[in-house]
C-alpha cells in the first residue's frame, strides 16, 4: 500500500500570452481524502521523545498582514533543512538517519473551544 501514490491526470495546457491550446500534459494530484489522512496518522501516531525530536504546538491571534511574515520565515527553516540534507549526503548512510520536518499554520480554532463560545461558556 503506497501512501505517497498520487493521481494521474490530464488536462490542457494553454499559452497564457495567446490562449492557443498547446496541448496535453500529466500533472500529479495529491489525493488528499486519502493520502493525506493515512500519511498524518501514520506520522503522529509515533512517539516526538527521540533524540533530535519535539512536537511543538502553538496557538495565538495575530493580525491577517502578520500571517504572512511568520510563513516566510517557516519556508527560511525548510530552506536550512533542505540545505542541511544536502550537506549530510556526504557523510555515510550510518551517520545519518531519515527526519521528517512538518511545519504548518492556518486559520483555524480546535472544534471544542469553538463550540464552547457558541455555548457562551
Amino acid at each position: 500500500m503506497a501512501i505517497w501514490a498520487a493521481a494521474e491526470r490530464t488536462r490542457q495546457c494553454v499559452d497564457p500570452l495567446s490562449g492557443l491550446v498547446c496541448g496535453a500534459v500529466v500533472v500529479k494530484t495529491w489525493d488528499a481524502s486519502l493520502n493525506e489522512t493515512r500519511a498524518l496518522l501514520d506520522y503522529f501516531s509515533g512517539g516526538f521523545d527521540g533524540p533530535g525530536e519535539g512536537l511543538l504546538l502553538v496557538h495565538g491571534s495575530v493580525s491577517r498582514a502578520l500571517a504572512p511574515a511568520f510563513m516566510e520565515r517557516m519556508q527560511r527553516v525548510t530552506q536550512d533543512f533542505a540545505q542541511a540534507h544536502q550537506t549530510d549526503q556526504k557523510l555515510p548512510e550510518k551517520d545519518r538517519e531519515g527526519y521528517t520536518l512538518l511545519l504548518c499554520m492556518r486559520s483555524w480554532e480546535f472544534e471544542a473551544f469553538t463550540a464552547l463560545r457558541r455555548l457562551g461558556a
